[in-house]
C-alpha cells in the first residue's frame, strides 16, 4: 500500500500593505511604540509614502515627541504638497505647543485645499478667539457649523464670543443649539443660565441652573449661580443656603464667599458679612470683587475714609471699564488755573448725587467741564461752576486732568461729617415751565419703581397697586412722575384721577421743573429721589431692608440730602408696614398743614393773637417749608413785633420759592426801610416792580425813598406811574404834591393836594401839606386854618402844632405861638441835644441826679441851666 502524500503551504511573504494594516491596528489599540516601529520599517522600504509619514507624525505626537511629529508632517507635505491630513495634523501639534501663528498658517492652507474642512474652520476660530480677533473667530466658527452642524463645542465657543460682544440673543441661541445636541452639558447649562439672568429672564435662568445641579449635584458653580439668582429675586435666605452648599463643596470658592458676604449684608448680619470680606481678601488680596463688596459694606456703615478708598477697586472688576485719556486722573493737587473733566460712569442717580462736587472744584480755581448722559444735559447746565457740557464725550475741549464723578469723594477725602450738602445745587432751567393745579391741596409726586435692569431692582421697587395703600389720604393731589408705565399702571392712575406727567418728562430738566411745582416727592430708591434731594425739595425715600450704601443705616435722615426723610423696611419685604407709616405721616401732614391751618393762623392775626399765629405759621413751615403764604405772614408778624432780623429770612425764603410775588420783596423793602438801610430798601422795591411793574405800593414807596435821596425827577415819574394804575390814589396825589412843592412848583402842588382831599377830605397829611404850601405863598391865615383843621382831626399831630406855631409867630401871636412851639420836642429832628441829664466835658452823662425842666416857678436861690 502506497503512503499518502500531504500538501503544505509555502512560507508567506508580508507585503507593505499588510505591515501598514498591522501597524494601524497597533496604533488604534494604543500600542504606539510597536505601531511606530512598523511605520518606520515601511518608510525604510517606501520612503515616498506620505500617508505613512503622516501616521508616524500622529504616533509621535501621541507619545509627546513633538519635534519628531512636526518633522514627519513636514516630510509628508514635502512628498505631497496638497496632503490635507498632514497640513491639518501639523496645525494640531503647533496648536498644542502654542505656536499659534504657524498653526493658523497650517489651517488656512487646509481650507485652501479643502474648503469644507469643519475642523480647520473650528480650530482657526479658536485661535482667532485666543488672539482677541473676535469677529474673525465668529466667522470661522459659523462657517464650521454650516459645514457640520453637530459640532457641539463650536456652538459653546461661539456663544461665549457673542456673550463677550453683548450680543445676548445670539449667545442664547448658540448655547441652546449645543444643548439640542447634548442636553446634559453642565457647563453649557450654567453659561446659558448666566446670560438669561443678565437679560432678566430669571425663571428660565433658574431652570438652567437647577438642571445643571440635577446633572451634577456637586457642581459648586451651579449652586453658587442658583444662589445668585435667588438673591436677585429677593429670596435672600434661599440664596444663602445655596452659597453655603457651594462652599461646603469648595471652601475656597471666592465667588461664593463674595456673594455670601453680600447676602449677609442684605439680612443685616454685618459681622458675618465682614468675616466673608476678610476671608475673600485673605484668599486673594488682589480680588477686585472682594474689595468692592468690602467697600460697599464700609460705605453703608458710614466709614467713608476706608470705604471710598476700597471703592476705587471697582475699576478692576469686569463690570466697569475706566475711560482712557491721555491726561492723568486728578490726584487732588492744586487745580488753580487748570481745566478738569468730570465724567459720569454709572447710573443717573449716581451722576445727580456727585455733580455736587463741581462747584467745589470751581471754587478751587479750576475750569470745570463735564461729560454726561443726554438726559442730564440741560439739568447739569444749572450747576454753578460748570463751564462746558458734553454728551457722550463728544467735542471735548482741552483739559489737564480728569476724574470720574464717583471718585471725587475719595480724592477730596469726604467723610460723614464733611459731606458737601449745599442744597440746592441743581435747579430747573429757566426755559422749563411746568404748571400744576393751583388748588390748596398738597401736591405730591410719586415714583414706585426703578430701572428693572438694575441689580436687585426687585428688592427696591414696588407696584403702583402697593402705593394705593396711602394714595387715598384726603387733602393731597398726587402726580405720577414714573416713566415707562405699563398699560395696567395707566389704567390704575386714570381710575384714581392721578395725572400722569410722564408724557411731558423728556429729560431730567423737565422732571426738575415738575418737582419744583410740588410740595413733596415720595419715591423708592431711584434717580428721581436723588433729583428731588438735589433740588432741595422735601422727599420721602422708601427703602428696602437692605438699602443702597448712600442711605446708610438706622436713621431717618440723610446727610447727602438734608430735605430727605427715609422710611425703612423693618424686615425684608415688609412693604405693607412701611406704607402704613407713610400713610400716617401724610395724614399728619395734611391735618396740620393745609388750608384750614392757614385760615386758622389768619383768624389769629385778625383778633390780634400774634404769638399764637406765629407759632402756627412756624409749625406749617416745619412741615411744608415752601408754603409762601406762611413765610410771608410769619415775616409780617415778626416785622410788626419789631423783630426785623427774624422777619428777613422768611421773606427771603418766600422770594426764593417764587420771585413773582411782589408783596414779598415789598415787605422785605419795608423791613430794610425800618432798619434805616435805604439802599437795600430801594433795591427790594425795585425787585417788587420787576415781579409786577404796576404794583402801586412799591411804586409809591420807592418814589418816597428816592425823593428822600433827592432824586426828585425819578420820584415824580414813579408817582405818575402809580396814578396811571390808580388815578384815585390819594397817597400818590399827596406825595406828588410834596415833590412838586420841593421843586418850588407851588401851584401844581396845591392842585394835587386838593385832588387828594377831594378823594379823602379828612386826609390830615394832605391838609398839613396844603397849609405848608399856603404859608410858602404868604397866605398865612389860610395856612393857620389848615393847621387848626389837622389838629381838630388829630390832636396829637406834632408837625401840625409846630407849623401852627410858626404861622402864629409870623402874625405876632407870641403867646399862642410859643406855646405851640413846645411841640417841637415831639418831632424826631428836635430830639438831639434835648436831655434832662447833665453831661461832662466829653459829652457823657454826668453821675449827678436827673434835673427837671423849669416850669416857671420861683428861681430864688436856684441854679438854672439854659
Amino acid at each position: 500500500m502506497a503512503s499518502q502524500k500531504k500538501s503544505r503551504q509555502s512560507p508567506i511573504k508580508m507585503s507593505a500593505e499588510d505591515s501598514l494594516k498591522i501597524a494601524w491596528e497597533y496604533h488604534q489599540a494604543g500600542r504606539l511604540s510597536e505601531a511606530e516601529s512598523l511605520y518606520r520599517q515601511i518608510i525604510e522600504l517606501h520612503p515616498e509614502s506620505a500617508n505613512v509619514l503622516c501616521l508616524l507624525g500622529i504616533a509621535a505626537r501621541q507619545q509627546g515627541k513633538i519635534a519628531e511629529a512636526i518633522a514627519f508632517y513636514e516630510k509628508a507635505i514635502a512628498q505631497q504638497h496638497d496632503f490635507v491630513e498632514a497640513h491639518l495634523n501639523k496645525g494640531h501639534v503647533l496648536l498644542d505647543i502654542g505656536e499659534h501663528q504657524r498653526a493658523i498658517a497650517c489651517y488656512e492652507q487646509v481650507i485652501k485645499l479643502a474648503p469644507n474642512s469643519a475642523l480647520a474652520h473650528n480650530n482657526l476660530g479658536w485661535l482667532k478667539q485666543q488672539l482677541g480677533e473676535t469677529d474673525a473667530a465668529i466667522f470661522y466658527y459659523q462657517t464650521a457649523l454650516q459645514i457640520d452642524p453637530s459640532l457641539l463645542e463650536t456652538y459653546h465657543n461661539l456663544a461665549n464670543l457673542f456673550k463677550e460682544k453683548g450680543q445676548f440673543n445670539e449667545a442664547i441661541a448658540s448655547y441652546r443649539n449645543a444643548l439640542q445636541i447634548n442636553p446634559n452639558l453642565t457647563n453649557t447649562l450654567i453659561a446659558l443660565g448666566t446670560v438669561l439672568q443678565q437679560q432678566g429672564q430669571l425663571i428660565e435662568a433658574l431652570n438652567c441652573y437647577q438642571q445643571a445641579v440635577k446633572l451634577d449635584p456637586n457642581n459648586a458653580e451651579a449652586l453658587n449661580n442658583v444662589g445668585a439668582l435667588y438673591h436677585e429675586q429677593g429670596n435672600t435666605q434661599a440664596a444663602i443656603s445655596h452659597y453655603r452648599q457651594a462652599l461646603d463643596l469648595k471652601p475656597d470658592f471666592l465667588d461664593a464667599i463674595n456673594n455670601l458676604g453680600h447676602a449677609l449684608v442684605d439680612l443685616g448680619q454685618f459681622q458675618a458679612a465682614f468675616s466673608c470680606h476678610y476671608q475673600a481678601l485673605e484668599l486673594q488680596p488682589e480680588n477686585s470683587t472682594a474689595h468692592l463688596e468690602f467697600a460697599l459694606t464700609l460705605l453703608l456703615f458710614g466709614d467713608f475714609r476706608r470705604g471710598f478708598a476700597e471703592y476705587e477697586w471697582r475699576w478692576r472688576t469686569s463690570q466697569l471699564q475706566p475711560r482712557q485719556f491721555v491726561q492723568p486722573v486728578w490726584d487732588g493737587s492744586s487745580l488753580q488755573g487748570k481745566t478738569i473733566l468730570l465724567h459720569v460712569e454709572q447710573g443717573l442717580g449716581d451722576s445727580i448725587q456727585f455733580i455736587r462736587y463741581a462747584p467745589i472744584l470751581s471754587s478751587q480755581g479750576a475750569k470745570v467741564i463735564v461729560a454726561c448722559y443726554p438726559e442730564l444735559m440741560r439739568l447739569f447746565a444749572t450747576v454753578a461752576g460748570v463751564e462746558y457740557l458734553s454728551v457722550s464725550f463728544e467735542n471735548l475741549p482741552a483739559f489737564d486732568v480728569h476724574a470720574p464723578l464717583m471718585s471725587l469723594p475719595y480724592i477730596l477725602g469726604t467723610t460723614l461729617e464733611t459731606i458737601p450738602a449745599n442744597i440746592p445745587y441743581l435747579a430747573p432751567p429757566a426755559e422749563c415751565k411746568f404748571a400744576l393745579s393751583s388748588d390748596a391741596k398738597l401736591k405730591v409726586g410719586i415714583v414706585w419703581a426703578g430701572n428693572p435692569k438694575r441689580r436687585k431692582d426687585a428688592q427696591r421697587s414696588c407696584n403702583l397697586s402697593d402705593f394705593m395703600q396711602f394714595l387715598d389720604v384726603p387733602g393731597i393731589a398726587f402726580y405720577s412722575l414714573q416713566k415707562n408705565l405699563s398699560e395696567g399702571d395707566r389704567t390704575l392712575l386714570h381710575q384714581h384721577l392721578i395725572p400722569d406727567l410722564s408724557p411731558h418728562l423728556n429729560d431730567f430738566a423737565d422732571t426738575a421743573a415738575a418737582i419744583s411745582q410740588l410740595d413733596l416727592v415720595i419715591s423708592v430708591d431711584t434717580a428721581v429721589a436723588h433729583l428731588a434731594g438735589a433740588l432741595g425739595k422735601p422727599v420721602w425715600v422708601l427703602l428696602s431692608f437692605a438699602p443702597d450704601w448712600r442711605w446708610l443705616l438706622d436713621r431717618n435722615d440723610n446727610p447727602w440730602y438734608p430735605t430727605a426723610r427715609l422710611f425703612r423696611q423693618s424686615q425684608p419685604d415688609a412693604w405693607e408696614e412701611l406704607f402704613e407709616e407713610v400713610k400716617a405721616a401724610l395724614s399728619l401732614l395734611v391735618a396740620t398743614n393745609i388750608e384750614a391751618q392757614l385760615q386758622q393762623a389768619e383768624s389769629l392775626m385778625e383778633i390780634g393773637d400774634k404769638e399764637e399765629a406765629i407759632a402756627l405759621y412756624e409749625q406749617i413751615i416745619s412741615l411744608v417749608p415752601n408754603c409762601i403764604q406762611a413765610r410771608i405772614n410769619l415775616g409780617f408778624l415778626q416785622q410788626e413785633k419789631g423783630e426785623l432780623d427774624a422777619a428777613i429770612p422768611h421773606y427771603r425764603e418766600a422770594w426764593k420759592i417764587d420771585p413773582n410775588i411782589p408783596q414779598t420783596a415789598y415787605n422785605l423793602a419795608k423791613v430794610f426801610e425800618e432798619k434805616g438801610q435805604s439802599k437795600e430798601a430801594i433795591e427790594h422795591y425795585k425787585q417788587a416792580l420787576v415781579a409786577q411793574p404796576d404794583f402801586v405800593p412799591a411804586l409809591i414807596n420807592l418814589a418816597v425813598a428816592l425823593q428822600e435821596n433827592g432824586e426828585l425827577l425819578e420820584a415824580i415819574n414813579l408817582y405818575r406811574r402809580a396814578l396811571e394804575v390808580q388815578p384815585n390814589s390819594w397817597e400818590a396825589l399827596n406825595n406828588l404834591g410834596t415833590v412838586l412843592q420841593e421843586q418850588g412848583n407851588l401851584e401844581d402842588a396845591l392842585e394835587y393836594y386838593h385832588k387828594a382831599l377831594e378823594l379823602l377830605p379828612d386826609f390830615v397829611e394832605a391838609i398839613n401839606n396844603l397849609g405848608r404850601t399856603f404859608l410858602e405863598k404868604g397866605a398865612v391865615e389860610e395856612a393857620i386854618a389848615c393847621y387848626r383843621r389837622v389838629i381838630s382831626l388829630s390832636p396829637e399831630h406834632a408837625s401840625a402844632h409846630l407849623n401852627l406855631s410858626l404861622a402864629l409867630l409870623l402874625v405876632g401871636d407870641l403867646e399862642n405861638g410859643f406855646a405851640e412851639y413846645e411841640w417841637r420836642w415831639k418831632i424826631k429832628e428836635f430830639h438831639t441835644g434835648h436831655s434832662c441829664f447833665l453831661t461832662g466835658p466829653d459829652n457823657t452823662v454826668s453821675a449827678r441826679e436827673y434835673r427837671p425842666l423849669w416850669d416857671g416857678s420861683d428861681l430864688q436861690g436856684k441854679t438854672i441851666l439854659l
